[in-house]
C-alpha cells in the first residue's frame, strides 16, 4: 500500500533554505578606500567568508537576517516585520565595510585564542552577549585587543597607532596607575585618559548579537577582525560616506600605488634593518633628503654654559665628542668620533633608514648630541657574536672599508683643526659685545610699571644657578629710554660669518673635494649656512636644499681604495659615494651649526616680531635678564629647597616646567611652557614623561563643561577674545532698551598689573 502523498504548499522560493555554500561573494567597490585596501567586503560577506564550510546552520543564521539585498539601504515594506534589534544588526550586517590589505588565511587554532585563555584567568568576568551562544563576551575580546595591542603588536610603541587604542596610554609604573586615573578593569598596565567612543560602540549592541551568530570559531573572528581589519561604519547622511570604528587609522597608511601594490603598513611589526643593529624600522623606511629637515629649534632658548668662577664659556660645550675625544694620535679616539660622523656606515641609529621612539623624543629626527650608551651597547653585542680569538682592542677599533685611509686621515685633521681653533677669539672679532658706555640698561619688566637697575641681581639672594655679574662681563650700551631690547642682539650678517668662521676653520677644505670644484664646493655650503641662520622662526632647511650644487667627483676621499680612476664609475658605487656625504653634510648641520650657535647664542623670537630671531650673546643675555628674573623672584616667585621640591615631584604626576624671557619693546614677559614634556628615568632608561597640559586636561575639561552648563558660575568673566561680543552685545540691547536716543556713556579704561 502507497503512502499519502504530500500536498504541495504554495510559497515563494524566498521561503526556502538558501544554499549558502554556494553564495558568490563580490567585493565591494569604493573610490577612497580602494586606494588603500586590496580587499574590501560587507560584513555579512566578511563573516561568512571566515566561517568553515561545514558550519550549514552558522552560515544560514547570518543569510537569514534579512531577506539578500545589494543594496545597502532597505525599504520601509522589507523592513516592517523585523523587530527594531533585527533591523538595526541587519544595518550593521549590510552596511559596515570590512578592508583588508592582503589575503587572510583562515587559522583555527591561532595563537589569539591561546592568549587570550590565559589573558581572561587574570580578569574578572564581565556580562555575555544578549542572545547568547559564544564562548567569551565581546567586552572581554575587546579589552584583550588594546592589551595585545599595546603589550605585543606595538610593544615599543607609547600610543600604538590604533582607532581602539586612543585615549588609552600604557601606565609606566603602579603609582601613575592608581594616582589621577583609574586603570580600565580587564586591561592591565593600561590607563584611560578619557573615554573612547569607538570602544563603546564596539561592546555594545548589535555587535554582541553579531558574536552570538558566530558560535564557537566567535573568539577567532572577532579578534582577526578588531586586529587586521579596518572596519567603517557607514554614516547617516550621504550615499557612500564612512566614518572608520576600528583599525590602523587611514592617515598611517600608504596608497597601494606607492610601491607598485607591495604596500608595508607602517604599524605591521618592525623588522630588524639590515644597516642597523640598534634601531627597529621596517626596512622600507629608508628616507630621501627630501625628507630630512634639519631640527632648527634645538637652538632655541639656549642657557649660558658656566665655568667653576659662574663666568660664561663659549666654544662647543665639554660634553662635544671633539671635546672628548680629541686626540687625534690614538686610533680609538678617531674611530670615536668617526661613529659620530658615519652612523650608518657602523651600523647605529641614523636619520636615513631609522625612526625614532616617541618616548625619547618629540621631534621628527633624534638628537646625536651623545652616543655613548648606544656605542657600548654595540660593541657588546659584536663581542658577543664575534669569534673568541677576536681580541676587543680589534672590535673597538674596527673601521668600514669604505671609510678607511684618506677618510680616517681627514677625521684625524678635524679633530686637530678643532684643539687649535679659537672660538672665543672668533667670537670676539665677529660678533663683539658693544662697550660704548658704563651706565647700565634699565630693565622693564613685564607686568610691572618700576625699573630695577642690574645690580639689584647681586642684593638678592637666590640659587647657585643665579650668578652675579662681574667685572667680567662686557657692560651693556647705555641706550636711549624708549630703545627696544632687540637692540642689543647680534645682527644675523654677524652670526652667520662667525659659523661660517667656524666652518672655515674647523673642517678641512678636502672634505669639500680638490681643486676649484672643492672651492665650489664649499661656497655652497657657506651659502647655505648663511640660509639657515637667516630663517625665520618656524621655516625649515631639508637636507636636499643644502645637497643642491654640489659635485662628489673631484672629492678623492668617498673613492674606494686600490681603484683604477680610468675606470668608468659604476652607479652603485655612486650611490654609495652620496650615500657618505649625506652623513657627512648632516653632521656638519646638525651636530656642528646647530649646537655651535647653541652653545654661543641665545636666540629667541620677540614680542613685537613674532616670527623674526634675535641672537643674543650669552653674556650680554645674562647681564639683560637677570634684573628681570631677581625682581619674579621677590614678586611672583617663592623659592623652594631642593629636597622638598623633589619629593614634591616624586608624590604627584604633575612635572615642573622652565620659564623663558619673551623680549618686549620695552622689556620682557616670562613664558613657562606647559606642553613640554619632562624627562624621567624609567628602567634605566630616560624617556619623555606626560606634560602638564596632558595632565590637566581631564580637569579642564569638566570646568569647561561646568562653565557652559552654568554661565552664571563664572559671571563676567571672559576666558577668551570670542567671549567678547555676546557679552557687548546683550549690554548695547540694555541701554537701547527701545529708546531713539541713546545717552553718552563714560568708560574707564584700568590697567591690571596682577591679572595672571
Amino acid at each position: 500500500m502507497m503512502g499519502k502523498r504530500k500536498r504541495c504548499r504554495p510559497f515563494d522560493e524566498d521561503h526556502k533554505r538558501a544554499k549558502v555554500e554556494k553564495k558568490i561573494i563580490t567585493p565591494v567597490k569604493h573610490p577612497a578606500l580602494s586606494l588603500y585596501y586590496r580587499n574590501i567586503l560587507t560584513l555579512r560577506d566578511y563573516l561568512l567568508l571566515k566561517l568553515p564550510t561545514t558550519s550549514k546552520a552558522r552560515r544560514r543564521k547570518i543569510v537569514s537576517i534579512l531577506p539578500g539585498t545589494a543594496n545597502f539601504l532597505h525599504s520601509d515594506e522589507e523592513t516592517g516585520t523585523l523587530s527594531q534589534d533585527r533591523h538595526c544588526l541587519s544595518q550593521l550586517l549590510n552596511n559596515t565595510l570590512v578592508c583588508t590589505v592582503h589575503e587572510q588565511t583562515s587559522q583555527p587554532e591561532s595563537s589569539r585564542v591561546k592568549d587570550f585563555a590565559v589573558f581572561s584567568q587574570h580578569v574578572s568576568p564581565t556580562a555575555g552577549s544578549s542572545i547568547g551562544g559564544s564562548t567569551s563576551s565581546l567586552s572581554d575580546l575587546v579589552d584583550f585587543a588594546i592589551w595585545l595591542l599595546f603589550h605585543k603588536i606595538h610593544r615599543h610603541a607609547h600610543r600604538p597607532p590604533h582607532m581602539l587604542c586612543h585615549g588609552f596610554q600604557r601606565a609606566s609604573n603602579p603609582r601613575q596607575t592608581n594616582e589621577d586615573h583609574c586603570a580600565i578593569a580587564g586591561i592591565p598596565g593600561v590607563v584611560s585618559h578619557y573615554p573612547n567612543a569607538n570602544v563603546n560602540a564596539l561592546k555594545g549592541s548589535p555587535w554582541t548579537e553579531t558574536l552570538s551568530l558566530l558560535g564557537k570559531e566567535g573568539d577567532r573572528i572577532v579578534l582577526d577582525l578588531i586586529l587586521d581589519c579596518g572596519i567603517f561604519l557607514a554614516g547617516d547622511e550621504g550615499l557612500g560616506n564612512y566614518y572608520q570604528l576600528s583599525g590602523t587609522p587611514l592617515t598611517e597608511l600608504q596608497p597601494l600605488s606607492a610601491s607598485n601594490f607591495q604596500r608595508k603598513v607602517l604599524t605591521s611589526k618592525p623588522e630588524l634593518c639590515k644597516t642597523s643593529i640598534l634601531c627597529h624600522v621596517a626596512q622600507s623606511t629608508h628616507k630621501n633628503p627630501a625628507a630630512i629637515t634639519f631640527v632648527r629649534n634645538r637652538m632655541f632658548y639656549a642657557r649660558a654654559a658656566l665655568n667653576a668662577k659662574g663666568r660664561v664659556t663659549f666654544g662647543l660645550r665639554h660634553i662635544h665628542v671633539l671635546n672628548r675625544y680629541s686626540d687625534s694620535g690614538n686610533i680609538e679616539h678617531t674611530a670615536h668620533v668617526m661613529k659620530y660622523l658615519f652612523p650608518r656606515q657602523f651600523g647605529m641609529h641614523n636619520v636615513f633608514t631609522c625612526t625614532v621612539d616617541s618616548k625619547e623624543s618629540i621631534q621628527p629626527f633624534k638628537d646625536y648630541t651623545l652616543r655613548e650608551q648606544e656605542i657600548a651597547q654595540l660593541e657588546r653585542q659584536k663581542l658577543q657574536k664575534g669569534s673568541a680569538e677576536a681580541s676587543s682592542i680589534a672590535v673597538r677599533h674596527r673601521v668600514p672599508k669604505r671609510l678607511r685611509g684618506e677618510a680616517l686621515d681627514l677625521v684625524r685633521k678635524l679633530q686637530r683643526l678643532h684643539s687649535r681653533c679659537s672660538y672665543h677669539d672668533l667670537l670676539k672679532h665677529y660678533c663683539p659685545a658693544k662697550r660704548t658706555g658704563l651706565r647700565p640698561k634699565r630693565i622693564v619688566v613685564a607686568g610691572s610699571a618700576r625699573t630695577m637697575p642690574e645690580k639689584v641681581d647681586s642684593q638678592v639672594p637666590g640659587p647657585s644657578s643665579c650668578t652675579v655679574i662681574n667685572a667680567a662681563v662686557p657692560q651693556i650700551r647705555a641706550e636711549p629710554p624708549n630703545a627696544p631690547l632687540v637692540s642689543l642682539a647680534t645682527p644675523q650678517s654677524d652670526v652667520s660669518a662667525f659659523c661660517q668662521a667656524v666652518l672655515s676653520n674647523l673642517i678641512p677644505d678636502r672634505f669639500w673635494g680638490e681643486g676649484n670644484q672643492g672651492q665650489d664646493n664649499k661656497e655652497v655650503v657657506m651659502r647655505n649656512t648663511d640660509r639657515f641662520v637667516r630663517l625665520r622662526r618656524f621655516e625649515s632647511l631639508s637636507l636636499h636644499a643644502v645637497f643642491q650644487g654640489l659635485k662628489l667627483t673631484c672629492m678623492t676621499w668617498l673613492k674606494p681604495a686600490q681603484v683604477n680612476h680610468s675606470m668608468r664609475v659604476a652607479a652603485s658605487d655612486v650611490e654609495k659615494r652620496k650615500e657618505i656625504f649625506l652623513e657627512f653634510l648632516y653632521y656638519v648641520f646638525d651636530s656642528l651649526l646647530i649646537p655651535l650657535i647653541r652653545s654661543n647664542f641665545h636666540v629667541t623670537e620677540s614680542n613685537v616680531h613674532r616670527n623674526r630671531l634675535f641672537y643674543f650673546r650669552h653674556d650680554v643675555w645674562r647681564a639683560l635678564t637677570e634684573p628681570a628674573m631677581a625682581n619674579f623672584k621677590l614678586t611672583m616667585y617663592e623659592e623652594m629647597k631642593t629636597v622638598k621640591a623633589k619629593s614634591l615631584l616624586d608624590a604627584r604626576a604633575l612635572g615642573f616646567s622652565q620659564i623663558r624671557l619673551l623680549p618686549k619693546s620695552n622689556g620682557v614677559r616670562p613664558i613657562t611652557n606647559l606642553r613640554r614634556r619632562v624627562t624621567k628615568l624609567q628602567n634605566g632608561k630616560v624617556t619623555l614623561g606626560r606634560s602638564i597640559n596632558s595632565v590637566m586636561a581631564p580637569v579642564f575639561n569638566v570646568l569647561d563643561f561646568e562653565k557652559r552648563k552654568r554661565p552664571a558660575l563664572v559671571g563676567s568673566a571672559l576666558f577668551s577674545v570670542g567671549d567678547m561680543y555676546p557679552k557687548l552685545k546683550a549690554f548695547a540691547q540694555t541701554i537701547h532698551g527701545g529708546k531713539t536716543t541713546v545717552e553718552f556713556l563714560l568708560f574707564r579704561k584700568d590697567r591690571c598689573q596682577i591679572m595672571f
